[in-house]
Order: structure tokens, then sequence, then C-alpha cells
């Protein structure tokens, strides 16, 4: 006598979708999260990074840098001078080597040209990741400095100082994945609250 072969019911299965689709709601956002986390860990490191290269810096030369480069892994590097303004959120500038001339009182333009050979006339102050946008502030006295970073899929905008220890950081205004220039407006901790923007210590 053949047995009857009995199979899932369609209550049952659409029970068993309704419960996938239940954690997929859960779980992709909490990934995206994490993602998200993961992408500003790598801002916070790597301002971090900046700011212990500019203090060593300043305790070899008694001085901030003066002229910088921000150079690429892929292409030539691109000179910046001070002139009182951010310099560096653009899109060629994501993963980069800054670097510094080593004499900041006789070197009046940066000689690398390029971020896999560093010339001996310059120092390095630091390395960003892949994704990850930096920008400096810094006079043309070499007494003061800001650093901000930002990756270009995270959700926050990273932020320091010359005259701080404390790392601070604001939500992007844009979406992530998209250039937000907003520029810190000092040159100390306290410019961190402004009547523009909010800048909570982490």
């Amino acid at each position: 006598m053949l047995k009857s072969k009995k199979g899932f019911t369609l209550i049952e299965l659409l029970i068993v979708v309704a419960i996938i689709g239940i954690l997929a709601a859960i779980a992709i956002p909490a990934f995206s999260s994490y993602r998200a986390k993961s992408y500003n860990t790598a801002a916070v490191a790597d301002i971090r990074n900046l700011k212990t290269g500019m203090e060593a810096y300043q305790a070899d030369t008694q001085s901030y840098p003066t002229v910088m480069d921000f150079c690429p892994q892929a292409t030539a590097c691109t000179p910046y001078a001070s002139n009182g303004t951010l310099q560096g959120f653009a899109a060629t500038n994501e993963g980069v080597v800054v670097v510094a001339p080593n004499n900041p009182a006789t070197s009046a333009t940066v000689t690398t040209a390029a971020a896999n050979a560093i010339d001996p006339a310059d120092q390095s102050i630091g390395k960003t990741s892949t994704g990850v946008q930096p920008a400096i502030w810094f006079n043309d006295l070499g007494t003061v400095y800001q650093l901000q970073t930002q990756h270009v899929m995270g959700t926050r905008m990273i932020g320091t100082a010359y005259d701080t220890q404390a790392i601070y950081y604001q939500p992007l205004v844009d979406k992530p994945g998209t250039l937000n220039g907003v520029a810190l407006t000092g040159v100390s901790n306290t410019d961190f609250d402004t009547a523009n923007t909010t800048w909570v210590a982490m």
C-alpha cells in the first residue's frame, strides 16, 4: 500500500516567508548602521594620526606647517599654501599622504611629487584610508591648525584643532556618499560649537 506524501501547506509557507521578511527588516538596517560606524571609525583614526603628525612636526621644527601637499595614491600631489581656509575636500583626495617641508622657514614649496616617493626634503604628516577625505586649515605663521576628516560613505564629519586633545563630530548635512565641505569657523576648541554648526566631543 502506497503511503501518501505530505508537503508544506500554503499557510506554513506564508508564515515562513513572513518570518524571513521580519528578520530581513531587522537585520538590514542594523547592518547598514554597523557599516556607517566602521566608516566613521576610520575617519576618527585618520584624524588622530594626522594630529599626531602635526604635533610631531611642530616638535621637530618649532612650527606647524605653512605649506603642504595632498598626495593621492594614484595621481600627482596637489600643493596647498596657507590662505585661511580648509584645504583638501575633493574627490581626488580620498586616501592621501599629507607631506610638508622639513624646514618651514626656508622651504616655500613641497617637493614631493607622488605619494609613493616622498622627497627627502619633506616630512610625512600622515596618511588617510581609502574613502577618507582630509581637510586642514593652517596659517602662514605656523602657529595654528584645524583638521577635519570624513568618509565618503560615513555619517559624521570629524574635527579637532591644535589647542585641544579632544576629537569632535557633527552629523553630515548631506547624505552619506556625497561630499560635504562645511568648514570649521575658528582655530580653537571653543569654535566647535557655533551658531552655524554644532560639534559634539567624542
